[in-house]
């Protein structure tokens, strides 16, 4: 068996292991499973770019996120947090390697997992995933990848939103707070469309705080 073989076998059985695990509400082995599947998106990240690595990473990620699902579906908490921060850490290898195709991946997945959280009232899992999309933001704004920095943006926005409607306090000060530091970054790499961006972003949240007589927010 080729070393190509053997590895897409592991990475197989790595999945099925923590889908299996995260059936079974086994959190420790959900998480040892989600660093395995992380090492081998990042090990893909960083490969030549060939379509049968692409595709092979990008279904790592959606495995990830599979997994993720299932974790927040049996409210796992410390899982659910492994789980968007093995897809963090694999979005922004992307992004630093400028893999854009697997860091828009990892993104989209990552967004849709914080979402499920967030409605799901899971204020620490939000919470690492507002981190993990802050983080993809801050690299994207300094390597002025504007089309990515802007979505992160967008996607924090959305979890904000979120976040108010639940009152998940954690999540919402975490969320703002990245916005308002990727803005800062966006202007000293005089990406004006993002810095521009941001302000607008943090003006409809504000506006959306006064709809929901959120004082504070």
């Amino acid at each position: 068996m080729s070393s190509v073989d053997e590895r897409e076998l592991a990475e197989v059985r790595m999945i099925e292991e923590g889908l299996r695990s995260a059936y079974d509400g086994d959190a420790e082995r959900v998480v040892e499973a989600l660093s395995r599947l992380r090492d081998f998106a990042v090990q893909l990240v960083h490969l030549e770019i060939t379509a049968e690595y692409e595709l092979d990473a990008k279904a790592l990620i959606i495995a990830m996120g599979d997994i993720g699902r299932e974790t927040a579906e049996k409210r796992m908490e410390t899982a659910s947090i492994a789980s968007v921060r093995a897809l963090g850490e694999v979005a922004v290898e992307a992004v630093d390697q400028k893999r854009e195709s697997l860091a828009l991946k990892a993104l989209s997945v990552l967004v849709s997992l914080a979402l499920e959280l967030g409605g799901k009232s899971m204020d620490a899992a939000a919470k690492s995933a507002a981190e993990s999309l802050g983080s993809f933001g801050k690299v994207s704004s300094r390597k002025k990848m504007e089309v990515l920095t802007g979505l992160s943006e967008v996607y924090l926005m959305q979890l904000s939103i979120k976040a108010m409607e639940k009152n998940l306090s954690e999540t919402w000060d975490i969320a703002l707070s990245f916005l308002r530091e990727i803005g800062s970054s966006s202007a000293e790499q005089a990406m004006e469309n993002g810095a521009v961006g941001t302000a607008i972003l943090l003006e409809e949240l504000g506006t959306a705080a006064v709809r929901g007589r959120d004082e504070p927010g």
